[in-house]
């Protein structure tokens, strides 16, 4: 019996130690404040506090805050005396942070107070902080001062970036923090979690940062989670998850290095979570359960472990499988490259013991390989040990879990994003690892399946099958998306083969299976526990059977089976009393498929099985399990018996009859359909005789089609088929009509079989069967007669009614409603009466739809347009069973619809109940297609569960209905009025049409049915055009027709042909209220639409018709041909080349209209911009016209078009259409609100007829006019301002009223912009444009003498300065920064420098104190880079302006780099301290968001400066990625003083700023760890700086050296000192050695960039590089630097590391390589000609030719050492070598070889020198004829370039092409290009960048009226690389042309 134990105290003690709180209602706040000036100031405070911790607490603090007290008062009791008084300091902080807490939660009015007493706390006390947390305080002060910490650091970001720069914990301190002590819940430790967690309560991005960077600090807290509470767990997984994984702020880099291997290690032992109650501080006795804890206690430990399992899950869920915030890594080979791509996961997943038996730990897993599916090796071989079979609960869940890991993997996830990067080889490999792993396959093979044990073969046997599965299902989508060829698959399959168990082995299994167990099995079998299923021999025998078929499916030929073996015996044997007989027959199905699969000629007719398996499977249909598979494999077995050779759908109607005759009855049908299948058999010529014979019978003409007529329209049709379009003959020869007889010779067979089993005791079924049979079969015909005859010769076999309803489809009777076999509640009799005889309800209540027939089609693209089709079926009568029957009455409907047209029956009601019908049921059917398609979708590697497995159902019903004759026959789209039935058809056609556009079928197959529906639509449109009956009578559906019909070219060509010959007037409609287009007119836009859409041009004699017909319906004044002229404006802007051939009357036309419409506006611009020589004729019309003239809104735009193309225009044409325009334009100015529309739209073009028509006083005079008006105007639109700056530009001209007018139009621009904004919004687009008409205006002043005086005496001038320091700084007006550009640019010109200004000093106080200032400056948007300007442009102005109070604000904004913003502020700085403001009080200087913390910038700055940073802290900020950027891209021409800002590529450091600040840093008597400096990358920017081409900065870097070597010789570390002394000794040396003749000579930047790089690695023991480079430093006294360090032994280097050494090197050089120095350098030690003869090596990688093709590109980026590679080194035959041995798969060195083509721009750029101030060409005949070479280069490389190639490569190389070809000197070198390399360079262009259809367009037709290229590279680099890449590709295919062109004109 378990004796409880008694607790120790802490667990549920809850006694407090502090004494009883006083009444609330005892305090008073003015007594306590007298008390606290007093001598008991102390007692007080701690009474204070006891009545805080009282309940009441919230009426006593609020009562101190409101008398006027505040924690500056309480922090004034530390005064100096009892600063270090723990017994005034322990109130005082424990009072604080209560008054904090309630300033949060209720009292917001005093936190701006309490902020300011926390900041005084931090500045003043400090010291008592970090004493309180110091090792040798107490918990119990740690507790106090967290708390206090907490509470501040939840305040307020800027006070929590305080605290993390100035409260200092040791990772000692926080190894204390975090230990658990008892209670847990009121431990320092949880203090201390609080305390962390407060930092991430604001997800504040500036104090995460910080806090993450510190390293170890946050993550020190999850190892001890373990024993922490439930509640504290959930809070920190949480807070992580929302403020630190969640954040996008914060970089994965960042995400790294907090969740190391070590914390996730931790945070997945939490699955384990033991809790307080578990905490043993001994670690005694560690696995001893608790004793006495009661079931209470047991359940919520339980919950709460739950609660932790929950949290943790979820968290690493984020952390382990999201890309985007999580710490994975896309891995785009899968694993197949070698490179860890997720190592942190891969380590921890290597030590992670058993996750399947934790069920989280297994989701978690699988998930991990879902997202890193590279893993799966990883994970496999981590299971392996685990997989030896054992009979054993943790086994089979090992096996169950690795059979997961392998179903989950998805094909369209895991390999479909990555498959274009990968090689046929990776993809193997992929689909090898992940569907078939060698590990599985091993276990499998080693024991598994041959067990004696059912339970682990079972297990192995199900693993193999979803592993075969799985297989089957990627090498299916591998064959979708063409990865692998024929040859290719068959290959992996035989490989994957030799590793899979073969036949033999699964053979075994079925026997194994049929012995009987042996007794020691069964003694085994007893012993197993409870926990081990039971594995019964049915799903064993069925994973066989699923196994044998997947075999079969991947591997056909693996599969022998031995005749010997019988399945179906040994299921009856082993399985003969089983009860569960559905079990039982899904078994017998999958064996009998899987027989018929392997040798169906065991199953003809004349075979005994073909009865037994038909027998069989007709029963298994009854059980759901099996019965869609069994109904398959029936349909197989019939079609396999030939009888249904082209009538394989009569299959259906077999089976659905015999499958619903009652159970009863379904023996004898079964027996009957055998025998009469074998009967048929033995003799099936004498059937199909009997049928030719009833065909012959058929006579009656009024019911049956004669033959003869059919054959009358088939070759009707064949022969308007047979047509000829430019000499491109068209036949239909496939898709024919089916003949009329669609019978097979069963029925005659089954017919008389039937009639000698009368005597049958279940003939009553049999008769049923056949009536059924004939019923369905009858609406499977085109007409009854042939049926009727063939059923007359036994028609004792059918009931009367059935007959009746045969003959009653005969021309002599009238069709009857059907009745039976069906009944009267059956669909078949419902839907037959509702299409014969008008009904009350609708027949979409039969089918159960319920809607109103109208709403069919709009249903179609409903969200849920109905419930789950399976929902209708049913085994009732009454019902529709299934998709078979479905199937069957939409071929009833279709019967009844063709017969009624036939008959001449059809009447509007009956048709509109036909349509009802047949839209229902393909409503149902479509919807059945997609239900299926989402079902393989979902579960692609599952057998096909549709019966029609080729096609969808809604397909194969639309295919029955447009093969009908009788509905091809009456398809009528031009008919006459008395054709009524004709119409009627035409209609219903019409409406399926809609149907299946609406529902998306697959139209592409349906085309090719509807061909001879659109041939018999396009011959009566033909045949109406050339008999000439034009009347547009009855023609209503022929646009329908057309757009449905999707035309071909040749269609379009031939009825456009015909269309366009006829007379205009036909095209016409007139009406008596209107005119409009007619049918034939509509049928023309259509025509053109079709070329528009198809991408094909007409025949120029067509285009000429047409643009006739355009320019005759323009003649017509009451006819709107709006729609025609768009299309055939379209048509020209996409075939211009047919602008040949369109005449001037097309112009004069269009142009004479009464109205002239926008349409035929831009067709008029289009003529005049593509064919300049028709701007004659438009002006000649002008000139004719005046209300052309008078009709601004035509003239402009045209006018447009004239003024770009340049064409010269006589002045007096321009001055009449100036005057007709001038009234309107001054009234414009004077009341913009009444301007004319057209003036707001051409402004532009109004402006240029301005400035060449505006006489100068008139100009003057309206100048002033505005001048008075412009205050009124309410709104100033961007046509006001242009005019306003064209009367500016004009009366500038004239030079003395020049300066006035200038003040005068700049003082209006500025009083337009303070008017503008309007409440307190702007408005950017005309505020952008009035700045840049001041900016154009400041551009045209020459001096500023006249303007300076009379603008800063303006008062609009300060207006604008506010209002421009509003708006400009504002986030969200003026996002560009314009307004601060403009006023920075009037400044320059209204103030002179140096002088004290006024306004000046006002307009930087205005600045500073704007309440967005700091926001700007602090942060990272466009404005900051003119905000800086200004302040630099006003502190030139004004030297005054300049305070030592800005410089914290000026660090906070600078980030020591060399982008534009960080150079104006350092040139601020260095104006700051040239001007004497004192910068000492900042030194060492920080920068960026720490200066911001540090220095307080957002608050008194006064009372933290006196602290100066420490060295280690400027050093921390140095960045390491930006410190090898710096190495690799040093600014070689910055100096230390650039009064130049220059844009740089690149983010680097500014050696401007570090230079001296490192200067500072290292002064003799600063205290500096030599070992921060070096390894932070200070020595390495320090030592990169001695290759600069500045003096100063070279002599600042020898400077830095100097004093860091004083240091290192005063290193506490003897190592480090040494070797730092051997370092800087030998540079040193090799210095002197260069004996130099300058003080501070320059290095070659190769020899820069080694060093610096070495001075990196030298900290790093651990790196790769440190041996070789500590052994290099040591044996060198003297470094020689006139050669690349240790070139020869790194890249000859025989160590096991050699491969990385060569690589090292090779960087070296590549980055180093920027000067001829450099080269110069690089040839004494050979480099080239070692590395361009290593190359082709064998000994070279992909990573060595890759650097070597960038060592390569570095150096043909500079002029001489290119030319000299080119000249004498052979480069370019050596590139022609080495560009034939890529591959398409090679991208990566074809980008590195387009770099190096692209460089030798340089050359070209440099091939001609000065000589007597004029070019001469270079003596070199290789450089003279360089385009030739590189052109040659290109062309090689062309056939390489493959889909594979990025984009940016491709822009690349195209606009190198076009560099090349538009080069002066290459005229010659274009005919290199042939038309043949034209049309690939477009075609290999095409496969990757997607469509250049307009590229396609110039090479097939000319660029002769193509728009004009857009212009070089300075249009073409604005946009996407893809757009780029277009561009370029355009301008080459243009230059390639006209000097084509130009070739062929000079010949």
């Amino acid at each position: 019996m378990l004796v409880k134990k008694k607790r120790k105290s802490g667990y549920g003690d809850q006694r407090s130690e502090d004494p009883p709180a006083k009444r609330a209602h005892l305090f008073s706040a003015s007594v306590f404040r007298k008390r606290l000036k007093g001598e008991d100031a102390i007692t007080a405070m701690k009474e204070f506090v006891s009545l805080c911790k009282s309940p009441e607490a919230e009426n006593v603090i609020l009562q101190y805050l409101e008398a006027g007290g505040g924690a500056q008062e309480l922090l004034g009791l530390l005064q100096s005396e009892h600063k270090k008084n723990m017994g005034y300091i322990v109130p005082v902080f424990s009072a604080l942070q209560y008054i904090i807490m309630k300033t949060l939660t209720e009292a917001q009015k005093y936190r701006l107070s309490v902020e300011e007493a926390c900041k005084h706390l931090l500045n003043y006390h400090l010291s008592t902080i970090h004493n309180m947390l110091s090792l040798k305080s107490t918990p119990k002060h740690r507790q106090i001062v967290l708390k206090l910490l907490a509470a501040i650091v939840t305040l307020s970001p800027q006070l929590a970036r305080m605290i993390l720069s100035h409260v200092k914990i040791s990772p000692q301190l926080w190894a204390v923090l975090v230990k658990h002590t008892k209670p847990v819940d009121k431990s320092v430790r949880t203090n201390f979690i609080h305390f962390l967690l407060a930092f991430l309560f604001d997800g504040c991005v500036s104090i995460i940062r910080p806090l993450l960077e510190i390293k170890g600090l946050l993550t020190s807290i999850i190892p001890g989670l373990l024993y922490d509470s439930s509640d504290t767990v959930h809070l920190v997984l949480t807070t992580l998850q929302d403020r630190v994984l969640m954040n996008m702020s914060i970089s994965k880099t960042a995400k790294l290095h907090t969740f190391n291997t070590a914390v996730v290690r931790s945070l997945l032992a939490l699955y384990d979570w033991k809790g307080p109650l578990k905490w043993n501080p001994t670690r005694k006795n560690q696995n001893d359960e608790i004793v006495g804890t009661n079931e209470n206690e047991d359940v919520q430990q339980e919950e709460e472990k739950q609660i932790v399992a929950d949290a943790v899950h979820d968290f690493l869920q984020v952390l382990c499988t999201s890309h985007k915030y999580g710490i994975i890594f896309h891995d785009r080979s899968i694993g197949t490259s070698g490179k860890k791509h997720n190592e942190l996961l891969q380590t921890v997943l290597e030590n992670l013991e058993r996750p399947w038996e934790h069920e989280q730990k297994a989701e978690l897993v699988l998930k991990i390989l879902i997202a890193c599916p590279d893993l799966m090796k990883c994970i496999l071989l981590n299971t392996e040990p685990y997989l030896e079979p054992r009979v054993s609960v943790k086994w089979l869940k090992a096996v169950n879990f690795v059979k997961q890991l392998v179903q989950n993997m998805n094909p369209e996830q895991t390999l479909k994003p990555y498959a274009d990067c990968l090689t046929v080889h990776q993809i193997k490999n992929v689909v090898h690892t992940l569907t078939m792993p060698s590990v599985l396959l091993r276990a499998i093979g080693m024991g598994m399946l041959q067990h004696r044990q059912l339970v682990i073969r079972h297990e192995a046997l199900l693993l193999l099958l979803a592993m075969m599965r799985q297989f089957s299902r990627f090498i299916t989508s591998i064959e979708q998306w063409n990865l692998f060829d024929e040859a290719v698959e068959n290959s992996f399959k035989q490989s994957i083969m030799k590793e899979l168990p073969n036949a033999e082995v699964l053979l075994s299994l079925w026997n194994m299976a049929l012995s009987p167990p042996a007794e020691s099995e069964e003694e085994e079998d007893s012993q197993f526990g409870p926990s081990i299923p039971e594995q019964n021999l049915r799903s064993h025998l069925l994973a066989v059977m699923d196994l044998f078929l997947l075999y079969n499916k991947c591997f056909p030929h693996i599969l022998d089976i031995p005749s010997s073996v019988n399945f179906l015996a040994d299921i009856e044997q082993m399985l003969g009393n089983e009860e569960d007989c559905e079990a039982v027959a899904i078994i017998q199905e999958r064996v009998l498929q899987l027989l018929i699969t392997l040798d169906s000629f065991a199953f003809t007719p004349d075979k005994e099985m073909f009865g037994d398996a038909i027998e069989r499977l007709s029963y298994l249909v009854d059980y759901p399990s099996a019965k869609i598979q069994a109904r398959n494999i029936l349909c197989i077995l019939l079609i396999n018996t030939g009888l249904f050779e082209g009538v394989l759908s009569e299959v259906f109607v077999w089976l659905h009859c015999c499958l619903t005759v009652p159970a009863e009855h379904r023996k004898s049908v079964i027996r009957l359909l055998v025998d009469a299948i074998v009967r048929v058999s033995q003799n099936p010529e004498t059937y199909i005789d009997f049928i030719a014979q009833c065909e012959e019978a058929a006579e009656d003409t009024k019911q049956v089609l004669e033959s003869s007529r059919l054959e009358d329209i088939f070759d009707e049709l064949l022969e308007a088929s047979d047509y000829e379009v430019d000499g491109e003959k068209m036949k239909e020869s496939e898709n024919a009509l089916p003949a009329a007889v669609t019978l097979s010779p069963l029925l005659p067979g089954v017919l008389e079989t039937a009639a000698a089993m009368s005597d049958n005791d279940h003939f009553e079924g049999i008769k049923y069967f056949i009536s059924c049979v004939v019923t369905h079969l009858l609406h499977c015909q085109t007409s009854s007669g042939i049926l009727l005859h063939l059923i007359q010769r036994w028609s004792g076999l059918l009931p009367s009614a059935v007959m009746m309803y045969v003959c009653g489809w005969s021309s002599e009777r009238s069709p009857q409603p059907l009745k039976k076999p069906f009944g009267s509640q059956s669909p078949e009799s419902k839907i037959s009466k509702a299409l014969l005889q008008p009904v009350e309800y609708s027949i979409s209540r039969i089918l159960g739809l319920d809607m109103d027939p109208s709403l069919i089609i709009n249903e179609i693209n409903a969200s849920n347009p109905m419930m789950d089709p399976t929902e209708y079926f049913n085994s009732d009568r009454s019902c529709i069973r299934d998709s078979i029957h479905m199937l069957l009455l939409y071929k009833l409907c279709v019967f009844h619809m063709t017969q009624l047209a036939s008959h001449g029956e059809l009447t509007k009601e009956l048709k509109d109940n036909c349509k009802e019908a047949l839209l229902s049921l393909l409503l149902v059917v479509s919807h059945l297609d997609k239900k299926h398609q989402d079902e393989v979708a979902e579960a692609s590697w599952k057998e096909k569960a549709h019966l029609l497995d080729q096609e969808q159902l809604s397909l194969h019903c639309l295919k029955h209905t447009f093969t009908h004759p009788i509905l091809l026959q009456s398809f009528t789209p031009i008919y006459r009025k008395k054709q009524i039935t004709e119409k009627l058809v035409t209609e219903l056609v019409l409406e399926l049409l809609k149907f299946s556009s609406f529902s998306r079928t697959d139209m592409m197959t349906l085309s090719g049915i509807l061909k001879p529906f659109k041939q018999k639509l396009i011959q009566q449109i033909i045949g109406r055009l050339k008999k000439n009956k034009l009347l547009c009578l009855n023609m209503e559906n022929v646009i329908p027709f057309v757009k449905l019909f999707e035309l071909s070219f040749p269609e379009v060509l031939k009825l456009m042909d015909h269309l366009v010959a006829v007379p205009t007037e036909v095209l016409i409609c007139i009406s008596d209220d209107s005119h409009s287009l007619s049918v034939w007119g509509c049928l023309l836009v259509q025509l053109l639409g079709c070329c528009i859409t198809l991408h094909k041009p007409l025949r120029a004699v067509m285009v000429t018709a047409v643009a006739n017909h355009v320019a005759q319906l323009a003649k017509q004044e009451q006819l709107h041909s709006t729609l025609m002229e768009e299309h055939f404006l379209q048509y020209l802007e996409q075939f211009p080349h047919h602008l040949e051939h369109i005449q001037t009357r097309l112009l004069q036309c269009l142009l004479q209209q009464q109205a002239v419409s926008s349409s035929s506006v831009k067709l008029c611009s289009l003529l005049l911009s593509r064919r300049p020589v028709l701007i004659h004729d438009f002006i000649s019309l002008v000139r004719q016209s005046k209300n052309l003239r008078q009709n601004a809104a035509i003239v402009l735009p045209l006018l447009s078009a004239a003024f770009k193309s340049s064409t010269p225009i006589e002045q007096n044409i321009l001055n009449k259409m100036y005057s007709e325009y001038s009234a309107e334009i001054q009234v414009a100015l004077l009341s913009p609100s009444e301007a004319a529309d057209w003036l707001k739209s051409y402004s532009s073009v109004v402006v240029q007829l301005m400035h060449k028509c505006i006489d100068f006083d008139v100009c003057k005079d309206l100048y002033h006019k505005m001048k008075s008006t412009a205050a009124k105007v309410d709104r100033y639109e961007n046509f006001y301002i242009n005019i306003v700056k064209c009367l500016f530009t004009k009366m500038a001209t004239n030079p003395n009223d020049s300066e006035m007018c200038q003040i005068d139009f700049m003082l209006l621009i500025l009083e337009m912009l303070v008017s503008l904004p309007t409440e307190n919004v702007l408005d950017e687009k005309q505020m952008e444009n009035m700045c840049q008409a001041l900016q154009d205006c400041v551009v045209l002043i020459d001096g500023k003498q006249g303007i300076s005086a009379p603008m800063k005496k303006s008062t609009v001038w300060l207006s604008f300065i506010k209002m421009s320091l509003k708006f400009g700084l504002q986030p969200h007006q003026d996002t560009s920064g314009k307004l601060l550009g403009t006023l920075a640019m009037l400044c320059d010109i209204i103030y002179e420098n140096n002088a004290e200004e006024p306004q000046i000093n006002e307009v930087y106080q205005w600045t500073l104190s704007h309440s967005e200032f700091l926001n700007v400056m602090l942060g990272k948007t466009p404005k900051k880079c003119k905000l800086t300007e200004l302040l630099l442009l006003l502190v030139k102005k004004d030297p005054s302006v300049m305070l030592s109070s800005h410089i914290p604000v000026l660090l906070g904004s600078y980030n020591a780099t060399l982008e534009m913003t960080d150079q104006l502020v350092l040139q601020l700085l260095q104006m700051y301290e040239a001007g004497g403001v004192s910068l000492y009080e900042c030194r060492p200087y920080l920068w960026g968001e720490a200066a911001v913390s540090y220095y307080s910038v957002k608050s008194d700055m006064g009372m933290s400066l006196w602290r100066q940073p420490q060295a280690n802290q400027v050093l921390e900020l140095l960045d390491e990625d930006c410190i090898l950027e710096t190495i690799k891209n040093f600014p070689l021409s910055r100096g230390l003083n650039a009064p130049e800002c220059a844009k740089y590529e690149h983010k680097v450091y500014d050696p401007a700023f570090l230079l001296p600040l490192f200067s500072h840093l290292l002064a003799p008597e600063a205290v500096v760890h030599t070992h921060k400096f070096i390894s932070s990358g200070g020595l390495a920017v320090t030592l990169a700086a001695l290759c600069s081409t500045c003096e100063d900065t070279r002599a600042a870097a020898y400077h830095v050296i100097a004093r860091l070597y004083f240091h290192v010789e005063a290193c506490r570390n003897v190592k480090e000192r040494l070797l730092g002394l051997q370092f800087l000794d030998a540079l040193r040396n090799g210095v002197v050695s260069l004996k130099n003749k300058t003080p501070n000579p320059q290095l070659a930047c190769i020899i820069a960039t080694f060093l610096a790089r070495t001075s990196l690695i030298l900290p790093q023991t651990h790196h790769a590089m440190y041996i070789p480079l500590q052994n290099f430093i040591i044996a060198k006294l003297s470094l020689n630097l006139n050669t690349v360090p240790e070139f020869f032994t790194f890249f000859h280097s025989s160590e096991v590391e050699f491969r990385m050494y060569r690589l090292w090197i090779l960087q070296i050089i590549r980055d180093g390589m920027k000067s001829d120095l450099d080269f110069q350098i690089s040839q004494r030690c050979v480099v080239f000609k070692l590395l361009l003869s290593f190359y082709s090596s064998v000994l070279a990688d992909d990573d060595t030719k890759k650097l070597i093709l960038e060592v390569i590109e570095s150096t043909v980026k500079i002029p001489t050492p290119a030319e000299l590679l080119v000249t004498t080194y052979g480069l370019l035959s050596w590139l022609h070598q080495t560009i034939r041995q890529f591959s398409q798969d090679d991208t990566i060195l074809i980008s590195t070889t387009i770099d190096i083509i692209s460089s030798f721009q340089t050359i070209l750029l440099n091939s001609s020198e000065l000589k007597d101030g004029k070019k001469v060409k270079k003596k070199s005949s290789m450089i003279q004829h360089l385009p030739h070479h590189i052109l040659l280069l290109m062309l090689d490389l062309l056939p390489k370039l493959g889909s594979k190639l990025a984009v940016s490569d491709l822009r690349k190389y195209l606009h190198m092409m076009q560099a090349v070809i538009s080069f002066e000197n290459s005229r010659a070198t274009c005919s290199l290009i042939s038309t043949q390399k034209m049309f690939e360079i477009v075609q290999r262009s095409k496969a990757i960048l997607g469509s250049v259809s307009d590229c396609e367009d110039l090479l097939a037709y000319g660029c002769k009226f193509a728009p004009a290229t857009q212009g070089g590279s300075s249009e073409c680099g604005l946009g996407s690389d893809n757009e780029q890449a277009v561009c370029h590709l355009r301008n080459l295919t243009v230059k390639w042309l006209q000097r084509m062109y130009n070739s062929q004109a000079a010949v």
